[in-house]
């Protein structure tokens, strides 16, 4: 709140002022850091767009550059479509390299992977590797310079080893991106820290549902701890995480009547926000809980349609195609 109320005086303060010559840093902080985790995401990429402008108007090309990798990480966290999204994150990485921009060019090219893995145009699905980047030779070539970045392919790598059901890959690349902490986490990646939460919470949960171990389930519930003080904040970013990790703890408590509410509000809830991966992966994870219920194969087999659309949606295709296979779907039938 604290953050909020300054960010609100710094912006009246260039108003007042038309202090242009810092507006683009003022606005990135503002609008790249703080406002992330009191409003819509949306609202934010429209002022980190006008920051780009202003940027590159006035020359200050590394500002500039800092707005648009700012801008297409919360657009990767919103959900946007992934080839939209790999399409101008092409184009920006060709930009950067024009204005030599290394550093910046660097942090987009994990992203640009993961949307290629989820699309279908990698080998492996999982490990960021492809037309983009190789991920090995990427964190060889990171470590040591930029902590961030190295957290950021631990976390994809886990989420995505989580999104296609290998759970013990996903929980060592969570330990790995735990074990990478920095004051540029700190600085720059706030909203992404949501995120990290958010996939290692239910990484945890699945984790332990398979071992039974306590510090799954200790990190399980520490992950909810931490999510809903953000969730009371920006309902609109954070609302939809917290109810799907609340109903992950439900199905693993076995409070059956409670998990399939806290399901159907996390889905409800991020259709309403425009998270489509997240209304797509709770509904998936809904149709697993329906599954794991007695005579409730029909009630899984909607969970899991609706799952597919979104992915669909999303132009998530692998993914599509995953749940097809992993459940034995025919969605034209």
């Amino acid at each position: 709140k604290n953050a909020d109320r300054f960010g609100e005086i710094a912006m009246h303060l260039l108003k007042i002022f038309t202090a242009n010559k810092c507006s683009c840093e003022v606005i990135i902080i503002v609008y790249g850091l703080i406002k992330p985790l009191v409003e819509h995401l949306h609202k934010c990429t429209k002022m980190l767009e006008y920051s780009y402008e202003l940027g590159m108007q006035s020359g200050k090309i590394y500002f500039a550059m800092m707005s648009l990798v700012q801008q297409y990480r919360i657009r990767f966290l919103m959900g946007e479509n992934l080839v939209t999204i790999e399409k101008k994150l092409m184009a920006s990485d060709e930009e950067m390299m024009e204005h030599r921009q290394e550093m910046f060019r660097l942090s987009i090219l994990p992203l640009r992977q993961a949307c290629q893995n989820l699309i279908g145009h990698s080998d492996d699905p999982e490990e960021l590797t492809g037309e983009v980047m190789n991920e090995e030779q990427f964190l060889l070539k990171v470590r040591g310079r930029n902590k961030t970045l190295v957290a950021l392919v631990y976390h994809l790598h886990s989420w995505l080893s989580y999104m296609f059901g290998s759970y013990e890959s996903a929980s060592r690349y969570a330990k790995e991106r735990q074990a990478t902490s920095s004051t540029e986490l700190v600085l720059f990646g706030g909203l992404f820290r949501r995120r990290y939460v958010f996939v290692e919470g239910l990484i945890a949960f699945a984790m332990a549902h398979k071992t039974d171990a306590t510090e799954w389930k200790i990190a399980a519930n520490e992950s909810i701890k931490l999510l809903k003080n953000n969730a009371a904040h920006a309902p609109s970013n954070f609302q939809h995480m917290l109810l799907l990790l609340q109903a992950e703890s439900a199905f693993l408590a076995k409070n059956n009547g409670d998990a399939a509410i806290y399901y159907d509000g996390a889905i409800e809830i991020a259709a309403e926000n425009g998270y489509v991966q997240d209304e797509a992966l709770a509904s998936e994870r809904a149709g697993i809980f329906h599954c794991s219920t007695q005579d409730n194969d029909q009630i899984a087999r909607g969970y899991f349609l609706k799952a597919y659309n979104a992915y669909q949606k999303w132009s998530a295709y692998r993914k599509a195609d995953h749940i097809c296979k992993q459940y034995s779907l025919q969605p034209n039938v």
